[in-house]
């Protein structure tokens, strides 16, 4: 068989429209894989401890965690389990060191057998600007005695700050 211009013309047109093809999928991009978007980070927890304080008397912790995808924050309180009714939990303006409480800014969910679980429809970041604290109140005896508080502190002091904000920062050159 000879080669000749007319028997070639289909093959040049089937092998110019599959190059033109493969040129229009390149340039449209659907031909490419195409990166994924990173999932976005577990949100890490802040633990604080009840401390001491006038009428400070159950040992136990609070963790303030940021929801993920959300601007919700969610805070669990354990508290030692020596208290059989109800107590009252919030968070109030002020600190554990003042007299008296300020105003309730959230109210939590009761502690039940030194257990609470709360979420809140605010971000992690309002909650640690240094002039709230997190108080439970409620004995057998005396429902309205203070007996755990926690300072939500400022944001910038590393607790609650995310840990690109804890790394140590490398001490100057010596001379």
């Amino acid at each position: 068989m000879r080669l000749t211009w007319r028997s070639m013309l289909p093959l040049c047109l089937l092998a110019s429209a599959a190059l033109a093809l493969l040129l229009s999928l390149l340039l449209s991009g659907a031909g490419r894989v195409r990166a994924q978007a990173e999932p976005e980070p577990i949100p890490i927890p802040v633990l604080l401890v009840f401390g001491p304080g006038a009428d400070r008397t159950q040992d136990g912790w609070v963790m303030v965690t940021r929801q993920q995808r959300s601007r919700q924050t969610g805070v669990q309180i354990e508290l030692a389990p020596e208290v059989t009714a109800p107590q009252k939990a919030a968070i109030y303006m002020g600190h554990c060191t003042d007299a008296a409480p300020g105003d309730i800014d959230f109210q939590l969910s009761d502690v039940m057998a030194g257990e609470s679980i709360t979420t809140l429809d605010t971000s992690r970041r309002g909650l640690f600007n240094g002039t709230l604290s997190i108080r439970v109140q409620g004995t057998d005896s005396d429902p309205n005695a203070f007996t755990a508080c926690v300072d939500l502190p400022l944001r910038h002091m590393g607790l609650g700050s995310g840990p690109h904000r804890n790394r140590p920062t490398p001490s100057p050159a010596a001379d």
